[in-house]
């Protein structure tokens, strides 16, 4: 799921896109192995607020 999200990066902006990009590029740049599953748990902590707070997901709202 989440390679599709990176797949698509090129269509819509999303966080989570950008936040791989950040922990593989950083001075100890992360493998993609570690960098994928950190990404899944961003991506479950997102979905966790947008449910609990009854709202949509919009990128000029996340913080990056």
């Amino acid at each position: 799921m989440i390679m599709n999200i990176i797949r698509g990066q090129h269509h819509y902006d999303n966080h989570v896109v950008d936040y791989y990009y950040k922990l593989r590029k950083q001075p100890n740049e992360k493998p993609h192995k570690t960098a994928i599953i950190a990404c899944i748990n961003r991506l479950l902590k997102t979905i966790h607020y947008l449910v609990m707070n009854h709202k949509l997901y919009d990128y000029q709202m996340s913080p990056h």
